[in-house]
C-alpha cells in the first residue's frame, strides 16, 4: 500500500505541475486562438495482447534510451491495484486481482506511459529512429508517436503519429522529437502534453527546446493547443515512476 500511495502521489504531482506550468505560461504570454489538429489518419491497431501467470513487476531503474528497462505506472481499480509498465520495448499489465500479466502492446519500442486515473485506458510514447544522409555531423534522428489503448489491449489507436508531432513542434530535418510530459485530466478521458525538440547526444536529450502545451481526446483522438510557445519556461521532465 506504501508504493501505491507514493505512486498515486506522484500521478499527482504531475497534473498539479502541468496546471501551474500552464498557469504560468498564460500570465507570461498574449492569448492566441486555439488550433484543432484532426485525428490520425494512418492510426493502426498494435499486436494482439497475449496474457501469462506471473508475479508483480519488479522495476528497474528508467534510462531514457534503453527500451529494457521497466517504467511503472499504477491505479486502483476497486479494492485492486492494476499496474502498466514497459519492459523490453513492450506495454505489460499486471492486474493484483488475477495476479496474472498481460503483454497488450508487443512492438518492442514503447519508451513511456501514462495510466488513466480509472485504470482502463493507457498512453504510451513509441519511438522510431530514422536516418540521416547528407548532414556533416548528424547521422540519425528520434521520433516520438503518441499511442493510446485499452488496458485490455483493445482499441490501439494512434492520437498522434511521429510526422504530425513533428509538424506540430514545426521540428527542422535534424530536430528529434519527444513529449517530455504527460498528465490525464481525470474525466472526461483527456490528457494534457508538452513537447519538444533536441539534438541526440550520447545520452539524454540535449539541447531540449521546450514548446507548446497540447491537449487531446483520448477516445476520438482530438489534438487542440492550449497553450502557444511557453515564452521561454523550460518544463521539467516527468516521466513515469521508478520504484
Amino acid at each position: 500500500m506504501h508504493a501505491l500511495r507514493s505512486v498515486l502521489i506522484d500521478r499527482s504531482s504531475r497534473f498539479l505541475g502541468l496546471l501551474l506550468l500552464a498557469a504560468l505560461a498564460l500570465s507570461a504570454c498574449a492569448p492566441q486562438d486555439q488550433a484543432t489538429i484532426a485525428p490520425s489518419a494512418t492510426s493502426a491497431r498494435a499486436a494482439a495482447p497475449t496474457a501469462a501467470s506471473t508475479a508483480a513487476p519488479t522495476p528497474a531503474a528508467k534510462a531514457t534510451h534503453d527500451p529494457s528497462t521497466v517504467n511503472l505506472e499504477t491505479a486502483a481499480v476497486g479494492q485492486a491495484a492494476v499496474v502498466t509498465y514497459v519492459q523490453d520495448g513492450n506495454l505489460l499489465v499486471w492486474d493484483q486481482a488475477t495476479g496474472r500479466t498481460q503483454t497488450i502492446v508487443d512492438s518492442s519500442d514503447v519508451i513511456d506511459l501514462t495510466l488513466s486515473n480509472d485504470g482502463q485506458v493507457v498512453t504510451f510514447l513509441r519511438r522510431s529512429v530514422v536516418q540521416i544522409t547528407g548532414h556533416p555531423s548528424i547521422d540519425w534522428i528520434e521520433q516520438s508517436a503518441l499511442w493510446a489503448a485499452d488496458r485490455s489491449g483493445e482499441n490501439a489507436r494512434e492520437l498522434s503519429s511521429a510526422e504530425e508531432l513533428r509538424t506540430l513542434l514545426s521540428a527542422s530535418e535534424t530536430d528529434s522529437t519527444n513529449i517530455p510530459q504527460m498528465a490525464w485530466i481525470p474525466q472526461p478521458r483527456r490528457l494534457m502534453y508538452t513537447g519538444w525538440t533536441y539534438l541526440v547526444q550520447a545520452e539524454g536529450e540535449s539541447h531540449a527546446t521546450p514548446t507548446e502545451l497540447f491537449l487531446v481526446d483520448a477516445d476520438s483522438g482530438e489534438n487542440r493547443l492550449l497553450l502557444p510557445t511557453i515564452c521561454g519556461l523550460l518544463p521539467h521532465r516527468t516521466g513515469s515512476t521508478s520504484r
